[in-house]
């Protein structure tokens, strides 16, 4: 892996019916972040990666169990052979005023793991025009997706509260999820095509 080219990325919009994520301001996760995946993975493509979607509709992998449907993701990128492994999600909050795009690891990722979820939050803020939250990249132990025995360099993104009108606001169409989705895809392709010759 030297540039995006060379590059296998396993998108995986979160959540599915019938576990739909958050919801507010009219929005719901599962539906939006749908939209902001297939995005991404268009403009992957566009740029030469080799890319594979979790899910391509309302559906969850797994409709029967949450557990085996994280693992179903998992295993579906191993299987795969990703090298780079990006959730889509969208935040939710009690507080109406929280609000931003952050990006989550876990503790034990290694540096080039972290440094691209670095690239993909600053990129994803830029673009869309939220918020960088006051730590950026944060560290997860508990999400399944980012166990390590997910090969990838695995990142979850959170584009943004849907329970914030402002960040609502700013995914609110489907032009304005595309944004989102290209940005991270060009998160992607600009930190891998930084790397050197592998």
């Amino acid at each position: 892996m030297a540039n995006i080219q060379n590059t296998k990325v396993y998108i995986d919009p979160g959540h599915g019916t019938p576990w739909p994520g958050a919801s507010g301001n009219g929005l719901i996760e599962r539906d939006v972040v749908l939209k902001i995946a297939n995005a991404c993975n268009t403009q992957l493509k566009a740029y030469g990666a080799t890319t594979k979607m979790s899910r391509t509709t309302a559906s969850a992998l797994v409709t029967s169990s949450l557990a085996e449907d994280l693992n179903a993701r998992v295993n579906g990128s191993n299987s795969f052979g990703a090298n780079v492994f990006v959730s889509i999600h969208n935040n939710s909050a009690t507080s109406t005023s929280a609000n931003g795009v952050e990006t989550l690891v876990h503790p034990e990722a290694s540096s080039h793991n972290k440094a691209l979820a670095a690239k993909v939050n600053q990129i994803v803020a830029s673009r869309t025009g939220m918020n960088q939250r006051s730590t950026p990249v944060v560290d997860r132990d508990n999400l399944r997706v980012l166990y390590r025995d997910n090969k990838a360099w695995a990142i979850l993104v959170e584009v943004g509260f849907l329970s914030n009108t402002a960040d609502a606001g700013k995914l609110n169409t489907d032009a304005k999820c595309t944004t989102a989705g290209k940005a991270i895809a060009e998160g992607i392709k600009n930190y891998v095509d930084s790397l050197p010759l592998m």
